[in-house]
């Protein structure tokens, strides 16, 4: 190979290394296995991690409101009735967001499921958007909310009343 081939072939080189070099500095190595810091906020917690671990992992629960039944209604009122879920705000330290957790073991008439932020910022789970008037027992969550500084708190619709978790 003349000494010109060669030249080029080791400057091409050089700079595919330092371009490949530069696209890996460009993100944290976090990003790479799902979000960091603001970029978590309306990911889901139980895909969505920091260095390879979902959010939902080291997750835990800060503030939670019981669901009951009462009257043949889903409500905050517990006089004269059973608890049939709760709700829960969670936060993930890891991922330093929260989200809202509903864990509900009889169905209802549940609408919009959300955390909301102190500064009105919101991650919604619209529980009933084809117009149906009754879930099923289980678990709905929101998508996360990053927020290592503000408050936060989770709420459900329960026509015609909204149940909530204190703000965190």
């Amino acid at each position: 190979m003349s000494r010109k081939k060669v030249r080029l072939l080791t400057g091409v080189i050089g700079v595919f290394v330092m371009l490949m070099g530069g696209l890996m500095l460009a993100q944290p190595a976090s990003a790479a296995n799902g979000c960091y810091g603001d970029y978590c906020s309306g990911r889901n917690p139980y895909t969505t991690g920091v260095g390879g671990v979902p959010c939902y992992n080291d997750s835990y629960i800060v503030s939670s409101a019981d669901i009951n039944s009462f009257g043949g209604q889903i409500g905050p009122i517990s006089i004269g009735g059973s608890k049939v879920g709760v709700l829960e705000l969670r936060w993930s330290p890891r991922c330093q967001t929260n989200w809202a957790r509903l864990n509900i073991a009889q169905g209802g008439n549940y609408r919009h499921l959300s955390a909301v932020q102190d500064t009105g910022y919101e991650q919604v789970n619209e529980l009933l958007t084809i117009g149906y008037y009754y879930l099923n027992p289980g678990i709905y969550t929101t998508n996360m909310i990053y927020s290592p500084v503000h408050a936060v708190q989770a709420k459900v619709n329960t026509p015609p009343w909204w149940v909530a978790t204190t703000w965190v």
